[in-house]
């Protein structure tokens, strides 16, 4: 995905505007949609199907446009992500550091900490080929938590260029 216009035959789709109807979210790990109506004062919508639809379509569509120009301002040089550990020795032998990752170097991890745990702070080479652009879209989207994250999901399996890893917090 490469235009704005890929960003809206996506994003627009009735496959996209279905799923989000149906289930009742952004995506797979986001946000209800019902906080975005409660705040708009459109709880009528979420009883009625079609207005429903019709309102995430508008959403969508105000949305991508922010969250193309977003991507192209972060235009990042690396992507971040901080994972707390037992053993910050045997992380960097790891081949897979999961698949959400941040342009945000002051994110956070996404789990409560457990005692004698480490946080890691992992940077990576940005590398438009392996980020998984449906799902970094699907999740920007979020309306609770779209704009702080600055979400990049990465494609299952890839490859990625460590550029360090850091020590953040000691147990």
């Amino acid at each position: 995905m490469k235009t704005l216009n890929d960003f809206l035959e996506y994003l627009l789709s009735n496959e996209v505007i279905d799923e989000i109807s149906t289930t009742g979210k952004w995506s797979h790990h986001g946000s209800s949609i019902y906080e975005y109506f409660e705040d708009q004062e459109l709880t009528d919508f979420i009883g009625d199907s079609k207005l429903r639809k019709q309102e995430i379509r508008n959403y969508l569509n105000q949305k991508a446009n922010e969250i193309f120009r977003d991507i192209q301002e972060e235009d990042p040089d690396y992507l971040y992500r901080s994972v707390y550990t037992n053993s910050p020795n045997k992380l960097k032998l790891q081949d897979e550091f999961g698949i959400f990752w941040s342009s945000n170097p002051q994110t956070t991890p996404c789990v409560k900490k457990r005692d004698g745990y480490f946080e890691v702070l992992i940077t990576i080479e940005y590398d438009r080929e392996i980020i998984n652009w449906k799902e970094t879209l699907r999740s920007r989207i979020d309306f609770l938590y779209g704009d702080r994250e600055k979400e990049y999901q990465l494609l299952s399996g890839k490859k990625v260029a460590i550029k360090s890893f850091e020590l953040l917090e000691v147990p």
